[in-house]
Formats: C-alpha cells, structure tokens, sequence
C-alpha cells in the first residue's frame, strides 16, 4: 500500500468500519494469513469509542531484519509496525515487532513484542496470539513506568489514579470481549498494590470486577498534590475533592475488593 489514507471507526458496541461480519454473532478465525506486508507512512485516525482510543499519526508497516531477535524468530525477517502522532491527545510513539509472516500457521500462536511511550509513561511487553491473526484472543505480559499513572490514560483509554512517579507490571488475557488483568504489581511512593481486575464489555453497560491489595497504603502517594499537579489556588484537604462524574458510572458497574494491611 502506498500513499494510503485509512480512517478507522469502532462505536461503544463494537461496530467498526474495518470488519467483513456482524460482532454480534459468532467469531470467526480472525484475518487471513499474510505472507509479506508493506504499508509506508500511512496516514491513519482512529476513533474508537469502546477502547476508548483516539489516534491520528503516521505509521509503517513491513518486513525488516531480525537482528535481535525481538520477535523470537531466531533470525528470521520481523514484521514491524511503527508509527507515531497524537494518541488519546498527547503525542506518542509505538512500535511492534511480531514473528515472521513467511512462517506463521494457525497451528502454533504468533508471537510479538510492543513499545510505546507518551506523556513521560512507557509500556512494554510481550505475547502471543493463540491463532494468527485472532485479535480476540490474546495473552500477554507488560509493564510500565512514569512520573503519574494518570497517564497511562494517553496510552491505552484507561483512566486512573494520580500518583507520583511509578512502576507497573502484570498479564492480561483477552478472550473476546473479556479482558481480565492478573498479577498486577503496582509501586508510588511508599504504597504498593497487588490483584486481579476483570473487564467484561460484551453487554450495554461494561462489569469490572476487582480484588486488590495493599501491605501499605498511604494517602500522600496519591492524587494530584503527589504528581506535582495540584492547583496552587486551592485550599490543601485532607479527603480528594474530585467531583462524581455521572457519565461515567452510566457506562458500566463496578464490583471492587480491596484489603490494605496498614492506611
């Protein structure tokens, strides 16, 4: 593809202008096995209401050298996808490094590598597809690291805490529309945080479900004042003055279990 120009569209029930059948009905293998791709700056924007993503950037995609083997090829041509611009509003960058097409089957799962970074967060890991090109399942691990979690919003659509300067890593397996989050080990600060989060979009109102704990939680670890964002103006209180957002409890239901050890 050259010159190409491809704008993306997903609504919040899953309806996307790049899909050949219904979401609502039964999955099917997932895209086609591709033996070779070259895709040269693409101008690409996507608006995607049910990950919550906004991104309009340039990015490449083709064959390129296995030096390293980041891929887990053991040397083979990578598939590489790169690109770069404005996502979710802050600019970033990414890159994935998946195994060769040349070599890929649905009989054994497709490997890959990612990177991104945007708004002085980075994310990284690596996983598989368990059927090439299957986007609906997916196994992977990942960590992160910046100087507040709030911004990982910028990288993946997910709104949470302020903190201060922090360190995250975990698993996520996706099956469908059922994301569930393990092994979650976070660190700001004093305060660390461990548990399992589960996501399930496939109804009208999106359940989370979370069982977490803390050995140490403390207060001052988090919200604006320990990002360095507090509003100068305002009075310091002891309990966070953030408003309720009703358009964001329509969304979706939430079941939360948290067990700190010592506040």
């Amino acid at each position: 593809m050259e010159e190409a120009t491809l704008d993306l569209r997903r609504d919040a029930q899953g309806r996307a202008n790049w899909q050949w059948r219904d979401p609502a009905k039964a999955a099917g293998t997932g895209l086609p096995l591709i033996r070779s791709l070259s895709m040269r700056r693409a101008r690409i924007r996507l608006a995607d209401e049910r990950r919550h993503l906004q991104f309009d950037g340039v990015v490449s995609a083709g064959d390129a050298g296995g030096a390293g083997d980041t891929g887990g090829t053991g040397g083979l041509t990578l598939l590489r996808i790169e690109g770069s611009g404005r996502l979710n509003g802050r600019p970033a960058t990414f890159a994935i490094n998946g195994q060769a097409l040349a070599t890929a089957s649905h009989d054994r799962p497709y490997r890959f590598t990612f990177a991104e970074q945007s708004s002085c967060s980075r994310l990284s890991g690596r996983g598989f597809l368990s059927r090439p090109f299957n986007f609906k399942l997916i196994d992977a691990t990942f960590d992160a690291a910046g100087e507040d979690l709030k911004d990982l919003y910028f990288l993946t659509g997910a709104t949470l805490l302020n903190t201060g300067s922090y360190q995250l890593a975990g698993s996520v397996a996706r099956r469908g529309t059922e994301s569930t989050f393990s092994n979650l080990h976070v660190k700001t600060g004093q305060s660390d945080l461990q548990g399992t989060v589960a996501v399930d979009s496939s109804g009208a109102r999106s359940q989370l479900k979370a069982d977490l704990q803390s050995a140490l939680l403390r207060t001052s670890d988090l919200g604006a004042r320990a990002a360095g964002r507090e509003d100068a103006s305002k009075a310091r209180t002891l309990l966070s003055d953030a408003e309720l957002r009703p358009s964001a409890v329509r969304r979706g239901d939430a079941s939360i279990d948290f067990h700190a050890r010592r506040v």
